[in-house]
């Protein structure tokens, strides 16, 4: 994958496809994409972001395309949870669509949705509700905040 980036950012230029020395890239490799048919990238996430659950690749943006689409789901933001089993559990946070109260669309009724729509291993075994989902001024997600504050809650639990 990481040569179909470097070719997608520098398409004329073999050096860069090469990994030559003059290449000046403009993705790093901890960038997740694919090229389509016509040859335009897309890009579809982190490497860090990847959930590797029983030796499985799970790609939250996935997970997180199903769950937007739920009328009662304003926002989300999926993540892997520590898992003594599989290694790492999906784990989603939901901000509530306006008009919703968090609690007023159960978990399990947003996890039968995406088991509705998705392999199931790629489902949620755990969703918690927040108000607002931490975002910066552009609109990128603050997954860093978001996973410091289950690790909080987990070294207080004793869970880790």
């Amino acid at each position: 994958m990481d040569l179909a980036v470097i070719a997608a950012s520098k398409p004329d230029e073999p050096a860069a496809i090469a990994g030559g020395s003059g290449a000046r890239l403009a993705f790093r490799e901890l960038d997740l994409g694919y090229l389509d048919d016509e040859g335009y990238l897309y890009l579809s996430g982190r490497r860090t972001d990847l959930i590797l659950s029983g030796g499985v690749n799970i790609y939250p943006k996935e997970v997180e395309e199903v769950l937007v689409l739920h009328p009662a789901v304003g926002d989300v933001c999926v993540l892997g949870l520590p898992d003594p089993e599989m290694g790492q559990q999906v784990g989603a946070v939901v901000e509530p669509a306006p008009g919703i109260e968090p609690g007023e669309t159960p978990a399990a009724g947003l996890i039968a949705y995406c088991r509705d729509r998705l392999a199931h291993y790629k489902c949620p075994r755990s969703i918690d509700f927040e108000p607002q989902l931490p975002r910066l001024p552009s609109g990128k997600m603050l997954r860093r905040v978001i996973r410091e504050r289950y690790d909080a809650v987990q070294q207080e639990s004793g869970r880790q």
